[in-house]
Order: C-alpha cells, then structure tokens, then sequence
C-alpha cells in the first residue's frame, strides 16, 4: 500500500512539470538556448541565461537571471532577480532590484526588498525582514522584524537608538 501511495504522490508531483512548456533547457548565454523559450518550469542549465520567468532549478555556471521565480532554487557566480523572486538564491554575488523571500546565500548580497535569512561577507538591502548574519549588513529600513548578526551592522528604522542606527554584534527592529 505505501509503494502504492508513494507512486501516486510521484506521478501527482511530476505531472506538471511533464506538462510544462519547457521542462528542461539548456543555456549558452544569454538567449542563445534549446529549446529557444523565455520561460522554463523545470530545470535550466547553462553557463549563462537571462529569463523572464523561471518555476524550478536555474543552475548557471556563471550568469543567472530571471524577471520572476514564483519558486525557484537558483545557483550561479552571479545570480539577478528583477521581479519577484520566492526559493533559494545562491552565488558569489546576488544583484536583485526586485523582491526575494526566501534564503540567500552569497560573499555579496546586494537588494531590493528582502524577506527571510540570508547569509554573506555584505548583506545590502533597501528594506529587510528577517535575518541577516554577515560581517556588514546594512539595511535602509527594516520592516515588521528584522535581526542583523554581524561585525558591522546599520538599520534606518532600528529599535536600537544607538550611534544613529549603527550598532556592532547585533542589531533590530522589532
């Protein structure tokens, strides 16, 4: 009966990503692909791609970019998110001008709006919620709550009132 259940559930996961426009694609660089599609709901390797919307794992060697992920786990050098973006993000440098929730990991985070956890050397966002462990983090504000574990760390709207913002170990907003 469990190897019954189990293959239902199996068949009940793939099945949409069986359906999906593009289930795997392969990347050169930039647009240049097979299949030659925008879009990808499944798995896209390459060495560097530039998407408008990715449901799935984006795994580039050096570029990965993408307008929105609705869910995705994206790995690269440098991983790029301009829309919205919901998974997992990690790569030596993240360049996001849009809104990431989910984990981040990177040497260099750099972004928008961003909720969750997120760990690297920089952790810059325009407005953080949730974690950020780095050695500098800077956030130009925070929103319901926000913690910042690290050497160096700034939150314009902190609810630490100390040296304008700035505070060493630890900061928040909550």
């Amino acid at each position: 009966m469990k190897k019954v259940l189990l293959a239902l559930v199996a068949a009940v996961v793939f099945a949409g990503v069986s359906f999906a426009t593009t289930p795997i694609q392969l990347f050169l660089w930039d647009k240049i692909a097979i299949p030659a599609d925008n879009a990808v709901a499944g798995i896209e390797l390459g060495i560097g791609s530039n998407l408008s919307s990715v449901t799935g794992l984006q795994w580039n060697l050096i570029w990965a970019k993408t307008n929105d992920a609705p869910i995705a786990w994206q790995i690269g050098l440098l991983g790029q998110v301009t829309g919205n973006f919901t998974g997992l993000q990690g790569a030596f440098v993240t360049y996001n001008t849009g809104s990431v929730t989910g984990l981040q990991g990177a040497a260099v985070n750099y972004g928008g709006d961003f909720t969750g956890l997120h760990f690297g050397f920089l952790n810059y966002n325009k407005t953080l919620t949730g974690i950020a462990f780095g050695f500098i983090n800077y956030a130009e504000s925070a929103g319901d709550f926000a913690i910042q574990i690290g050497l160096i760390n700034y939150i314009g709207n902190s609810s630490i009132k100390v040296l304008n913002g700035w505070f060493p170990f630890i900061n928040a907003k909550i």
